[in-house]
């Protein structure tokens, strides 16, 4: 694979305990690692809840302890503002971009908050296997 083209993975990886939250894919490029999720609101609240990213999120691999930093979001506000959902039927997709991690087969975590709570966006030993990746050919 051409390491200056951009990688897309299908993930597919639902967290754990609550799995309203599914990372969908990530996208490997030299500009940033793109992380894109799939929420779904639950009958926990009468109106399904919020949902907002710290600022200070980050990835991390299983081969460095290099912090690869939150840039910025798509379609999600960065605390303290939120995203108050209408029901408890919604869905939300929302894209997360980190600095670009190194184009390689690799475990990563995300880490939105150190020492998480079960409602926190954290995602340990996501799979990145480049065998499993498309090279996506731009115009």
């Amino acid at each position: 694979m051409d390491k200056k083209r951009d990688l897309l993975l299908q993930l597919n990886v639902v967290r754990k305990p609550n799995t309203n939250l599914i990372i969908l894919r990530a996208i490997l490029s030299e500009r940033h690692t793109r992380i894109d999720f799939g929420y779904f609101a639950t009958d926990e609240y009468y109106r399904g809840g919020w949902i907002k990213m710290s600022p200070d999120s980050y990835l991390r691999t299983n081969s460095s302890e290099a912090k690869y930093k939150l840039k910025y979001t798509d379609d999600i506000p960065l605390a303290p503002a939120r995203l108050d959902f209408e029901s408890n039927k919604d869905w939300h997709y929302f894209s997360l971009f980190f600095e670009p991690i190194p184009k390689r087969s690799c475990k990563i975590d995300l880490i939105e908050v150190e020492n998480p709570q079960d409602t926190d966006f954290n995602y340990y030993g996501i799979k990145i296997d480049l065998n499993n990746a498309e090279e996506i050919i731009k115009p």
